[in-house]
């Protein structure tokens, strides 16, 4: 990297200081260690709102519309957390200013939470603006980067662009009725999807840290596991206990422990991050199908819990169950290739086929009652299991 005057980075600590220019963190100017800061981890709390609030919202509609209106609430949060983290990750003073601009962001997303339920039922205007307001402290804040970091110049200008156009559309929105007003909301999303993908060159020049980053994609899927865990516990406060509604929700409880143990046990996130820009951007985007399909499968956990005692799932619930898991699978499958790994891989093809095997469950497995569906599921996710356990075993017997 070209020599652009820059000193060495500042200690992670900044307090006492009101503002102070931001240094790039990454890099040739990566410190060796770099962890999650207090302020990460307390950003990362309001989210526990927000994917709560998105799951409720699921579980009190879970029809095909109201798994849609939450795919796009689920991604319209997950575009703030993306564009915040990246900015920590390469620019994070901890200054008096940037603790402000964060908390600033932080009371956008619990506005913004706590519009979930009517954001497509009577205040979309509501939601819109919060979603602004998130946008438009995180713009400030490349903004800053771009006035006093040269090096950081280019990758602002773009994300400034594209991340601001994509706020405009939801802005625009705010004049219009259904459906216009929505449309709109996609036309936000795809920009702002579409940025970094645009800008995968200027990407190159301004990396990122790849084990901070890896840690940071970890805790924010440790929030939606909890958020699953979480709905195995209200499911069972919410009847009368029993036999049927206990094992329901160990059976739940034991999936979602399958799903921790593949997501951290067999693909280095590290790795992952630190390849190609275009691997690196694979990686980030594959976590928005596994985040929502894993916050799915917990709702749809929490609704087998309360339909215990019924004959039969709703088609809706096995979608959610199966559907979530197969959508976490399929991502995983798609991480595996970032890690350096092939379609010809032995864990690779184990999670597409997995996938699949739940997709045509969720199809033909009618008239089961909720602890055989889950017995199903559970079955498949053990069986994927063990195959990638034994290959991991295989390959480091090789490697040894």
């Amino acid at each position: 990297m070209a020599d652009s005057g820059q000193t060495d980075p500042p200690p992670r600590s900044a307090r006492g200081r009101i503002a102070r220019r931001p240094q790039l963190l990454t890099g040739d100017h990566a410190p060796d260690e770099r962890h999650a800061s207090w302020l990460e981890l307390f950003f990362d709390l309001v989210f526990v709102v927000a994917i709560a609030e998105l799951g409720n919202s699921l579980s009190h509609d879970h029809s095909a519309t109201g798994t849609l209106h939450f795919l796009v609430l689920f991604t319209a949060f997950w575009i703030v957390w993306i564009e915040y983290t990246f900015y920590a990750d390469r620019f994070e003073t901890d200054d008096a200013l940037f603790r402000v601009m964060t908390g600033a962001v932080m009371l956008s997303i619990l506005i913004a939470s706590t519009n979930v339920h009517n954001a497509f039922s009577g205040n979309a205007d509501g939601f819109a603006l919060a979603f602004v307001a998130m946008q438009v402290c995180v713009l400030a804040l490349y903004a800053f980067a771009f006035v006093t970091l040269p090096i950081a110049r280019t990758l602002a200008a773009r994300y400034i662009a594209g991340f601001g156009l994509g706020a405009l559309f939801w802005l625009v929105s705010i004049g219009f009725d259904d459906p216009i007003n929505y449309a709109l909301w996609g036309a936000g999303i795809v920009v702002a999807v579409a940025t970094p993908l645009l800008s995968v060159r200027v990407i190159v020049d301004t990396p990122v840290h790849a084990a901070h980053m890896a840690e940071r994609f970890g805790l924010f899927t440790m929030i939606v596991l909890g958020e699953s865990i979480l709905a195995v516990a209200v499911g069972t406060s919410k009847t009368d206990w029993g036999f049927e509604v206990a094992l329901v929700g160990a059976l739940g409880f034991l999936c979602a422990g399958c799903l921790w143990w593949i997501y951290f046990d067999f693909v280095d996130g590290e790795a992952a991050v630190s390849r190609s820009a275009l691997m690196r951007l694979l990686y980030v985007n594959a976590h928005l199908p596994l985040l929502a399909g894993l916050t799915a499968f917990g709702i749809g956990v929490k609704l087998a819990i309360l339909g215990a005692g019924l004959p039969e799932l709703e088609a809706s619930v096995r979608w959610a169950l199966s559907g979530g898991a197969a959508a976490f699978l399929l991502a995983q499958s798609l991480m595996h290739l970032t890690d350096g790994k092939s379609f010809d891989d032995l864990a690779v093809r184990a999670r597409a086929l997995a996938a699949a095997v739940l997709l045509l469950i969720a199809v033909t497995a009618t008239g089961l009652s909720a602890v055989a569906f889950l017995s199903l599921i559970l079955g498949v996710l053990i069986v994927e299991l063990v195959i990638e356990v034994i290959d991991e075993a295989v390959h480091a017997r090789e490697a040894a």
